[in-house]
């Protein structure tokens, strides 16, 4: 049991060590060292603390990722854009170069195609964020079910050294003779 119980504790150490080594080089590429956490302005007290990982992954993601993306084309989503963008691209292949609609044509595209790849990278980070926050979840769900595996451990094996200890000691033995009174 304790072998499972260091696997789990082992697991858990891995993934918090992943996602601080994260943190720590996101606050690097910071210019003011401000980390990702540090910059939501959501009123936990615990943000930014290195006990607290999780929190913050979620609220980034969900909160100012997904609010940002819900701006960035009239809240379309990537594949609405990437098909509006398919649809104009097809349109102008039909349409002559020499068209006064061609060069208004070109621009809306290249508003259509940038739209998309920002909606791309950022649906793909929130996506990365919010699985990050989800393994972080689970490491924690996991640390505490191996504590209490290591407190179950102890208990058993406390019972066991009950047991031998109680088992080793012989109770006194009450010699009778057969016919000799017994005082009650």
């Amino acid at each position: 049991m304790s072998d499972a119980t260091d696997r789990c504790s082992l697991g858990v150490r891995i993934s918090q060590q992943l996602i601080r080594a994260s943190q720590e080089a996101q606050e690097k590429r910071n210019e003011q060292g401000n980390s990702v956490a540090n910059r939501l302005s959501t009123g936990d007290a615990r943000r930014g603390s290195r006990g607290s990982l999780g929190l913050p992954l979620l609220l980034y993601a969900a909160d100012f990722i997904g609010k940002h993306l819900q701006g960035v084309a009239g809240g379309k989503t990537y594949s609405q854009v990437s098909s509006a963008a398919i649809a104009l691209s097809s349109q102008i292949a039909s349409t002559p170069k020499t068209a006064p609609s061609y060069a208004t044509l070109q621009s809306q595209l290249a508003t259509l195609n940038g739209q998309k790849a920002t909606l791309f990278q950022g649906e793909m980070l929130r996506g990365t964020l919010l699985n990050a926050w989800g393994w972080w979840t689970l490491g924690v769900y996991t640390t505490y079910a191996g504590i209490g595996l290591l407190v179950a451990a102890l208990g058993v094996l406390g019972a066991l050294v009950f047991e031998l200890v109680a088992a080793g000691r012989r109770p006194e033995s009450i010699k009778v003779k057969v016919g000799q009174r017994i005082a009650a």
